[in-house]
């Protein structure tokens, strides 16, 4: 790209022109990236050594003045938005595909497909911009986000179309299903979710993208955390007491209303981060906590399962190092 060219799809004026930066080379974020004769898009800490690596441009939001002679200093006001502005104009006449899905779709698919075959994006516009300006064939790029699309490729699409899953049968937290022609048993995932399912298996069907649906094991939605009433924990399926932990409290009704319709004959307690507040038309059990290691003060042995707002991996790493003496109950009146 010539530099001439560089400033138009920039639309700014640089602070100097050095007469022999003529020809630029690639954009970067990241110094280690950089060879000879690139663009370096960064902050004023990585300057140095971008100019030692052979930057012949830079650009930067923390620029007052130019500080070496050598390599042309563009000064803008905002480096994201700059950062959009070079999307665009690359994503032009690029291969790319970009599809939303919302969240627990998106969700599904980072959790069973082929990374090699997708690309993720989220809110990191840097990390974004690493990966689009990378990819040189044909990419599918899946984001959760319609504002951020809008802003980098306003021709993304939403995947509408669904084949069907015939539930052969279903647990709380386990699904037997056929797609396609093809058995599977045994998957660790609630019917809850089997519109979101559908649509996540469909997309990669229909764009032959490779999938596990091993996976789902470890997905955290509505995911089964079997426990003794010691807080002892023990592989699912082992123990009557099941802490059952979710990381999205916008979930919370419905899966409140799928285990009053799915285990009427549970006791099941809700156990809720204090800030969150969940207007349900039913009777049901409700306790609100500000730390989470207040859950063991909760007598477990009353409860067949206990809903709780958490990470998972926190919740799990924090029962794994909990002395399992026991402690006052909160719950005497249950």
């Amino acid at each position: 790209m010539s530099f001439e060219n560089l400033i138009k799809i920039l639309g700014v004026k640089p602070i100097n022109s050095p007469s022999y930066v003529s020809t630029v080379g690639e954009f970067r974020t990241k110094v280690s990236q950089i060879v000879y004769g690139d663009i370096f898009i960064g902050k004023k800490e990585n300057f140095d050594e971008a100019l030692q690596k052979g930057a012949f441009v830079i650009i930067s939001d923390e620029i007052k003045e130019a500080l070496d002679d050598e390599a042309a200093w563009i000064k803008v006001d905002s480096i994201e938005d700059i950062l959009i502005k070079i999307l665009r104009f690359k994503l032009l006449n690029a291969p790319h595909k970009f599809f939303y899905f919302e969240g627990l779709t998106y969700d599904l698919l980072k959790s069973i497909a082929h990374k090699r075959e997708l690309v993720f994006i989220e809110n990191d516009l840097y990390f974004i911009f690493d990966k689009i300006t990378k990819q040189k064939e044909s990419t599918i790029f899946v984001c959760n986000s319609k504002a951020l699309l809008s802003q980098i490729y306003p021709n993304f699409q939403q995947f509408l179309s669904t084949k069907k899953i015939k539930i052969i049968s279903s647990t709380l937290f386990m699904i037997s299903f056929v797609f396609e022609e093809h058995y599977f048993e045994h998957i660790h995932i609630s019917p809850l979710f089997q519109d979101e399912l559908t649509k996540a298996l469909t997309f990669l069907s229909e764009y032959n993208i490779g999938y596990d649906l091993k996976r789902l094991k470890h997905f955290n939605h509505f995911r089964p955390l079997s426990i003794t009433k010691d807080f002892i924990i023990k592989e699912f399926g082992e123990s009557i007491y099941t802490l059952i932990v979710e990381e999205n409290s916008s979930l919370l009704k419905r899966e409140i209303s799928f285990l009053k319709e799915r285990a009427k004959w549970a006791k099941t307690l809700f156990l809720l981060p204090s800030s969150i507040k969940v207007d349900h038309k039913e009777s049901i059990a409700i306790h609100y906590i500000n730390d989470l290691d207040e859950i063991f003060k909760i007598e477990v042995a009353k409860f067949n399962f206990i809903l709780i707002v958490a990470n998972y991996n926190e919740l799990y790493q924090l029962i794994l190092q909990h002395n399992t003496k026991k402690r006052p109950s909160l719950f005497e009146e249950f």
